[in-house]
């Protein structure tokens, strides 16, 4: 149960963090990665995550969160 809470609160994080904060120069760092990945896939105009399901640039804006492939 704790980590399904952990996980909700990291993705309204991200979002929140997406729309309302300036980008950090880590989470850029971190995107860039998510570009150049195999396992991103384009769905509805953004790249998500083929391995975990996240929208790869609003999981690249908390800083708790970890590629599932280890590359961030």
């Amino acid at each position: 149960m704790r980590k399904i809470l952990h996980t909700i609160k990291n993705i309204i994080i991200g979002w929140y963090r997406r729309f309302f904060k300036p980008i950090p120069d880590w989470a850029e760092r971190r995107y860039k990665v998510c570009l150049n990945c195999p396992h991103k896939e384009k769905l509805f105009g953004e790249y998500w995550c083929t391995l975990c399901g996240c929208n790869c640039y609003s999981k690249s804006l908390v800083e708790d969160e970890q590629c599932y492939d280890n590359r961030w």
